[in-house]
């Protein structure tokens, strides 16, 4: 657990060297969901008791967003980008981010530095420090949503990729697993970013706390990035479905033309054949069996009926 002093405008302290009774400042505690035992340390800066049933669910490695709240603090619960599942694969890990009026506290998955850059920033001086507790959330959860929003161009490019392949004559393609498993993780984003939608705008509209008009606009600007995220996620699974029908209608469209091709044949050569056999029979009484000029003749005939037999199929666009 990192706890961080921040007073507005000021560069970011250390909780541990600061005076909880004598600042007019707030707390950020920072801390990872293996830390289990995290409530018990960070009393000293807290100024309001946090139920069980939500440490519970900060804990919980599988939570859903929610949001929660009582009189004393807000609990709401966004899930962000597991940055090492696969492009074809995206997954998601849930943040809490409990709020109260002189503290924020952020339980994120053992190992996720997605709060690791701002820390350091604060802490250095590069960034000032938020005015309220609202702001940092502001600010934590912009984070959150953007680690969603920045594998939209990955996912896109990969389906791009896979709509070349399918689309190559020459090549093979063979995916169909990935393609399959990539499509039910996007629904799966799909329904977790219209839960994120439901949170933020529970918590908008059933908190305590005051939200002035350069928040409103920070929190509007967050519903709308998720909306992207909800959007984008449909519509890569339309693009999917459709690229899947597009395939198969020109398999079966090559599939047709071979066998226009190969019926032309067979209806050029079967009367050919059907005359070869005639004049193959084993009988010595046949017409023109016994005719020098005869073959020639019947050659020739059979050229001429194959030739009709071209024309009528071209002319019917039969190939």
């Amino acid at each position: 657990m990192q706890a961080i002093f921040l007073e507005p405008g000021k560069a970011g302290v250390p909780a541990e060297s600061m005076d909880t009774e004598a600042t007019s400042g707030f707390f950020w505690l920072d801390i990872e969901r293996s830390e289990s035992d995290w409530y018990q340390d960070a009393a000293q800066w807290l100024d309001t008791h946090l139920h069980d049933r939500h440490l519970v669910d900060s804990l919980n490695g599988e939570q859903l967003p929610l949001y929660d709240g009582t009189d004393d603090y807000d609990l709401l619960v966004l899930r962000t980008l597991d940055p090492a599942s696969p492009i074809a694969a995206p997954t998601t890990r849930p943040v809490a981010l409990f709020l109260t009026s002189r503290a924020v506290i952020s339980v994120r998955p053992q190992g996720d530095k997605i709060f690791e850059r701002t820390k350091e920033r604060l802490l250095a001086g590069q960034r000032k420090a938020p005015a309220t507790p609202v702001s940092l959330l502001a600010l934590l959860t912009n984070q959150v949503v953007d680690q969603l929003l920045s594998r939209r161009e990955t996912v896109s490019s990969l389906i791009t990729e896979w709509q070349d392949r399918l689309f190559d004559r020459e090549g093979s393609f063979d995916d169909w697993q990935p393609l399959a498993t990539l499509r039910s993780h996007l629904r799966r984003l799909e329904d977790i970013s219209e839960d994120q939608l439901d949170a933020l705008s529970a918590w908008r509209e059933q908190t305590n706390l005051t939200l002035d008009n350069t928040e409103q606009h920070r929190f509007e600007q967050l519903h709308s990035d998720l909306q992207r995220i909800f959007d984008h996620a449909a519509v890569m699974q339309a693009d999917i479905d459709a690229l899947v029908q597009i395939h198969y209608a020109a398999v079966g469209q090559r599939t047709n033309g071979t066998l226009r091709f190969l019926t032309v044949v067979s209806t050029v050569f079967l009367p050919l054949n059907l005359i070869a056999g005639i004049f193959g029979m084993n009988f010595s009484q046949l017409p023109f069996l016994q005719s020098v000029t005869a073959p020639w003749v019947i050659v020739g005939l059979m050229g001429v009926l194959a030739a009709g037999l071209m024309f009528i199929s071209r002319k019917r666009q039969w190939f």
